[in-house]
């Protein structure tokens, strides 16, 4: 590799720590998002048993319409993980999630360039359209990181093994349960 190339991909990733280096500490941060008292609250609903709660517990105003569990098993593992570690164990899975997040895009887009400053650049612009759903502990996070996942295991332009492709069954087992949604992420074409 030439200097100047060197030279490129490391100023490239310099400046994708820059950008990214802030996401994680909003990440990392006391949680500030609404919904995941929502999403704690229904988390314990469902973990008790009731998967089918005939009204929302927090929200007085949907009384007449049954809360749908389309987001269940992100809620019980939320529940599950805030009643094991607390709320630093949250902190902790949402900036391990933005740091997974990051390093298998640019994994993914190093992969389809081959060059380490195109990879930089697509993750610093995946990072700049994806940033609002990033720092937030939404159900998000799985479908943005299952999207990557899915597109790795079968959408990517080799042929998929059977253990690629059973992978992604299972993935989209978990994503169908976690987040209403999945079915925009596996419609990604090449």
């Amino acid at each position: 590799m030439r200097a100047s190339a060197r030279a490129a991909s490391w100023l490239s990733l310099a400046a994708l720590l820059a950008l990214w280096l802030p996401l994680l500490a909003l990440a990392a941060r006391p949680l500030a998002t609404d919904d995941t008292w929502w999403h704690l609250a229904m988390g314990r609903l469902y973990a008790g048993g009731n998967l089918w709660p005939s009204e929302d517990p927090l929200l007085h105003t949907t009384v007449l319409r049954p809360p749908v569990p389309h987001e269940w098993l992100f809620q019980v593992a939320l529940h599950g993980l805030h009643g094991a570690a607390g709320f630093q164990g949250l902190r902790g899975l949402h900036a391990s999630a933005v740091a997974g997040i990051g390093i298998a895009a640019f994994a993914l887009f190093r992969r389809a360039g081959g060059a380490t400053a195109f990879a930089a650049c697509a993750t610093a612009v995946f990072a700049c359209l994806s940033w609002f759903r990033l720092f937030q502990l939404r159900p998000d996070l799985v479908s943005i990181g299952a999207a990557l996942a899915l597109y790795a295991l079968v959408l990517r332009p080799e042929r998929p093994s059977g253990v690629r492709l059973g992978a992604s069954v299972l993935l989209l087992l978990v994503w169908v349960n976690s987040h209403s949604l999945f079915a925009s992420g596996s419609s990604l074409r090449r």
